[in-house]
């Protein structure tokens, strides 16, 4: 097939989060299985761009930064313009574009003569819905707006999990879209050294955001009295600091008064960092806790589960249908102080249950995460699509 991805967070030059993760692993997969593969995506340089990149071909437009809150509007016109120039060259069969950003929407007000699947990777109205957030800006209502018209103008639609799907159906109001589940693809390099679990030291890894919503202050709450009772442990933060804290301030600052000075050299806190510097410390780390409250899918699970680490994660966050519970990892409820410090005293005392669900965790993830395997399911998803909407043409 001939497949145009629309997204402008499309690593390196941009993105990096769970949407660019994506992407970059489906689009290498797609072409390994036979696809031609177009991605559009945007560059911060004031001129458009071509390469490419072990097989796909990525076309790069700018992104407008002179028309105030209609900047969204005028990207997706010119998203538009690109991808009817890209049909005429690579002959595209179907499109996707996340609901994130609208990038498809002035495609399809106007009829795109291409099937477009748009998926829900969370939405502007859905982050601030999670964040207790009321909508004011102009250029935030704008993109809620926008974001809702492209997921009801899509030819189809789809999530990365069960919840997300029915979490937006019910928040969004979709009650009369279909909205189909197909995973995020995960790359899965070679096989791993297995992981020593049965080792003197023991380091706990925390990748993500720092911010309210991925609850780094209640891991570092409950670490303080871990870490004074386990002298041979240690914690690392890896993740943007954000201004979420108290009264607006740094998340990190807070957290790092969250736990007695005495310990904090046994606590790093990275920012963000490199994929290669993650999945070092991913290697060398023994527990991955991300107590998020809410996930559209979780990319940082499947990447901890790879490298065969047990997971503690949040019930009610959408990770469930990502990290089978009691196999993989154990799940707690969000703010339950108690119940973290257990599971994670749990898992440094009990080696031979962490090497049990480590192992457990990196089978589920090969079976059900690997590129090539989700790359496969959405070629099948959009073979339907197109056959479908070419049958009610003729």
């Amino acid at each position: 097939m001939n497949i145009c991805l629309i997204s402008r967070e499309y690593p390196p030059e941009t993105g990096g989060g769970g949407i660019g993760t994506h992407l970059l692993a489906l689009a290498r997969a797609l072409v390994a299985r036979n696809n031609q593969v177009i991605v559009l995506s945007s560059t911060r340089n004031k001129d458009s761009s071509y390469s490419n990149e072990g097989g796909v071909h990525v076309y790069r437009i700018p992104y407008p930064r002179n028309f105030g809150f209609l900047n969204l509007f005028v990207y997706a016109y010119r998203v538009r313009r690109e991808a009817l120039l890209l049909k005429s060259c690579h002959d595209i069969q179907i499109i996707e574009a996340p609901e994130y950003g609208a990038e498809s929407v002035i495609l399809e007000l106007l009829r795109s003569p291409i099937p477009i699947v748009v998926r829900l990777h969370t939405g502007t109205y859905i982050a601030h819905k999670m964040r207790n957030k009321l909508p004011k800006h102009p250029a935030v209502i704008l993109s809620i707006i926008l974001e809702w018209l492209a997921i009801q103008l899509a030819h189809a639609v789809t999530a990365p999990t069960k919840s997300m799907a029915n979490y937006c159906k019910k928040t969004l109001e979709l009650f009369g879209k279909n909205i189909d589940v197909i995973p995020n693809a995960v790359e899965i390099g070679a096989d791993l050294p297995k992981n020593h679990f049965f080792k003197l030291n023991k380091q706990i890894l925390y990748v993500g955001r720092l911010e309210r919503l991925k609850s780094p202050d209640f891991l570092s709450r409950v670490m303080s009295e871990i870490l004074r009772d386990y002298p041979n442990v240690s914690l690392v933060f890896i993740g943007l600091d954000s201004p979420q804290g108290p009264k607006k301030s740094s998340m990190q600052v807070y957290c790092q008064s969250l736990i007695s000075s005495d310990l904090h050299n046994r606590v790093k806190f990275l920012g963000k960092q490199p994929y290669k510097v993650v999945e070092s410390y991913l290697a060398q780390s023994d527990i991955f806790v991300l107590p998020s409250r809410f996930e559209s899918f979780g990319i940082a699970y499947v990447e901890a589960m790879i490298h065969q680490l047990p997971v503690i994660a949040c019930r009610g966050s959408g990770v469930e249908d990502v990290v089978p519970d009691g196999i993989a990892g154990l799940f707690v409820d969000p703010d339950n102080d108690r119940a973290l410090r257990e599971a994670i005293i749990l898992l440094l005392s009990d080696d031979q249950l962490c090497e049990k669900m480590g192992e457990a965790g990196r089978r589920f993830a090969l079976r059900h995460y690997g590129a090539l395997e989700v790359a496969k399911a959405h070629e099948n998803y959009y073979q339907s699509i197109v056959s479908r909407i070419t049958a009610s043409r003729d």
